[in-house]
């Protein structure tokens, strides 16, 4: 399957404001993105970042790469907290992005 407008920035990754527009084109309006340390940092990097909800779930564990510590962002955002609970032994953190 072609996907034109996977196009890539930079760096060599997906160009994230292309493909969001290209899935706001087709009438996607609100997108739910699991994401790794990479990803969430690409999402909320930048001037105006490309995300208006964080939500955060702290565990008793690390995954992924062997707890992987993300890179300061340049200009991070601020967040609003909205809400916070606890589930078992995790927490879940939810957050509004203000740019």
């Amino acid at each position: 399957m072609s996907r034109p407008w996977l196009g890539t920035d930079h760096t060599g990754r997906i160009d994230l404001i292309a493909a969001l527009s290209a899935l706001r084109r087709l009438g996607i309006k609100r997108l739910m993105i699991e994401s790794g340390v990479r990803l969430t940092q690409a999402l909320l990097a930048g001037p105006r970042p490309l995300a208006d909800l964080l939500i955060v779930t702290a565990g008793t564990q690390l995954v992924g790469e062997q707890g992987r510590q993300p890179e300061p962002l340049a200009r991070p955002p601020r967040l609003e907290p909205l809400r916070s609970e606890l589930f078992g032994l995790d927490w879940v953190v939810a957050s509004r992005v203000v740019a």
